[in-house]
């Protein structure tokens, strides 16, 4: 950022500033991001009796001249210009600090066309992962065992598969979901509902601190020195799914603040997907009702990229970013790697989808899948190590 703060940042550490103002100035404005805060900072100023002309392409910013100085008043108030100095002070203090606005190059378009869009988020760690391909994964705090077994498996297989996954730093599935992403090798992203110098729970502040080691973030749109309120975890769901191709939800009561994720992300146009259940677990019945209400049934990260499509991340910046002294060769090594973990985790949804729920000869899962049989027998060895796969003394192999 230059010297000068964002105007952006202004807007947002103002209380009075409208929600309506923020949506009509990102969404409707014809001018760039850039040409935007040449404008506003000039809108901005304390002398300025109406807009200039760039903002005309803006609905909102079309109000009188008396609406524009009262709001210009309430902007540069001493509490406001208080909180932009505490604000940069706690971004200077630390490399990895940044306050990211729609001017700054690692903002997050699709943010910009949400219902009430952030006009500022405070990130830890690496801000380039607000741009990248995620997948949010949210459910129950107090959940099953079997439910955290599925979530952090789900997600360390779609971390090999190029995907950040995004979550809320909560217990339980939120938990498993980036602790999974973590160990498929994958930078993963926490949005969270307390300003950005707290961690709740207070049980995951390592946690927090192992997602910035291996190169993930955390962010949040809570201005320093606010209170933990509950109305900021459904606005921090908002984001959750805003910031994602698609929700994945293992394991929500009907009435949860899981279920308002899900909720925001069918509202923002993202693709929703439940992990079903027992129909006797309750824990399970906002899957079930998702699911009724037209969310994708979902069972591995197989059917998750089924229904999103290929991660379209950018493998080599990401290494280059994770490893800065890595060479050219090196490089490459390490995408073979992804490109061999990829590929096994596509052979084995072909396998799993190719077997079926009965016991299955090799000789029928070669004709069904067309590998070689000795591929065949070195991927079922491996799934049978990992409990995926059982073989009866006739040989035959099935699901576990």
């Amino acid at each position: 950022m230059d010297d000068a703060p964002s105007p952006w940042l202004r807007l947002a550490l103002c209380p009075q500033t409208p929600n309506a103002l923020i949506r009509e100035l990102l969404c409707t404005s014809e001018c760039t991001p850039t040409q935007l805060s040449l404008s506003l900072n000039s809108w901005l100023s304390p002398d300025t009796e109406q807009p200039p002309p760039p903002l005309e392409g803006a609905g909102a910013v079309q109000a009188t001249t008396g609406a524009w100085r009262a709001l210009s008043s309430q902007l540069h108030t001493s509490d406001v210009d208080a909180a932009i100095e505490k604000t940069l002070n706690w971004q200077a203090g630390a490399a990895n600090r940044f306050i990211i606005t729609p001017d700054h190059p690692a903002w997050p378009s699709q943010l910009s066309y949400l219902q009430e869009p952030p006009a500022a988020l405070y990130v830890i760690g690496e801000p380039a992962l607000l741009r990248a391909d995620q997948v949010a994964m949210v459910g129950a705090r107090r959940s099953s065992m079997d439910a955290q077994v599925t979530a952090s498996n789900m997600a360390t297989e779609l971390a090999r598969l190029g995907w950040v996954i995004t979550s809320g730093l909560a217990l339980g599935i939120d938990t498993e979901a980036h602790r999974g992403c973590l160990a498929g090798g994958a930078p993963t992203l926490s949005v969270m509902a307390t300003d950005p110098t707290q961690c709740y729970p207070k049980a995951n502040r390592a946690l927090a601190g192992e997602i910035l080691a291996k190169g993930g973030c955390l962010i949040t749109e809570t201005p320093l020195g606010m209170p933990l309120e509950r109305y900021r975890f459904p606005r921090r769901n908002r984001l959750i799914a805003g910031l994602s191709r698609g929700v994945v939800v293992v394991e929500a009561a009907v009435k949860s603040g899981t279920i308002t994720t899900a909720q925001h992300a069918a509202a923002q146009g993202r693709e929703v997907m439940a992990v079903p259940g027992s129909v006797r677990n309750p824990r399970v019945s906002g899957c079930h009702q998702l699911i009724r209400d037209g969310a994708v049934l979902v069972t591995s990260a197989a059917d998750v990229v089924e229904c999103l499509g290929e991660c379209g991340n950018d493998r080599v910046s990401q290494i280059r970013r994770e490893s800065p002294d890595m060479t050219p060769s090196r490089v490459i090594d390490e995408l073979n790697v992804v490109a061999a973990n990829r590929s096994s985790s596509k052979q084995v949804a072909t396998l799993l989808d190719a077997m079926g729920y009965d016991a299955a000869p090799l000789e029928r899962l070669v004709q069904h899948t067309g590998m070689a049989a000795t591929e065949l027998v070195t991927l079922l060895t491996q799934l049978e190590l990992q409990g995926r796969v059982t073989r009866d003394l006739a040989g035959r192999y099935s699901r576990c």
